[in-house]
């Protein structure tokens, strides 16, 4: 989830010192201030299921609690907010840490891949997007293997200006074997991912960006 989610990008780093700090042993004690337990309770029972089968090809292996953060992102529970503190609201981070400190530990579990993937926003990037610009994404930064998905979350917003992004990335991390939503295809790339833009041009409404991970 979360393909459409953007604003603002700052500079800085939002989460400095978060690997630095010991990883919560449950994603109860990681996430409770931050989700409601119905949402933990739901990541925990399908991460049960995944790490019998070490689903996703880990390189190490897995605890029931490291695929539950990765589930509990993918889900509706936290995304939109932690996002959004990720990107323009810094002191409202911290609350996050001790659940960024545990989803760090599962994604540094699981495999980068090079590949191209896409995603849709409700912004027009175009202006801000100049070509051989750097632009570091602070977000946890949903994208997709489909394209179609990626015009589909832009057309359920409304047909407003919108962006399409396609990206060729270094250290994506597939989930789409993980996530709730499984037809979604989603990769992630994880705070303070660098991209360079390489091209950019206006159909219509639509800003079609083409950028790689540096």
């Amino acid at each position: 989830m979360g393909f459409e989610d953007f604003g603002e990008e700052m500079s800085g780093s939002p989460i400095e010192g978060v690997r630095e700090m010991p990883c919560p042993h449950t994603l109860t004690a990681a996430a409770k201030a931050v989700s409601d337990a119905y949402s933990i309770k739901s990541a925990l029972d399908r991460g049960a299921a995944l790490a019998k089968e070490q689903a996703g090809d880990p390189v190490q292996k897995m605890s029931v609690e490291l695929y539950g953060s990765i589930l509990l992102y993918t889900g509706n529970s936290i995304y939109s907010e932690i996002n959004r503190c990720l990107r323009s609201d810094w002191k409202s981070v911290r609350k996050y840490w001790n659940y960024l400190r545990l989803y760090f530990e599962a994604i540094d579990s699981m495999p980068k891949r090079k590949v191209t993937l896409w995603r849709g926003i409700a912004v027009d990037l175009f202006d801000e997007y100049k070509e051989g610009k750097i632009i570091t994404w602070w977000s946890i930064s949903s994208c997709t293997a489909d394209i179609n998905v990626a015009k589909n979350f832009m057309s359920c917003l409304g047909g407003g200006a919108a962006s399409l992004i396609t990206l060729h990335c270094k250290t994506a991390c597939d989930v789409s074997g993980l996530s709730f939503y499984p037809h979604e295809r989603e990769s992630l790339l994880q705070p303070g991912t660098k991209l360079k833009v390489l091209s950019r041009r206006k159909k219509g409404n639509i800003a079609e960006i083409e950028v790689e991970e540096v």
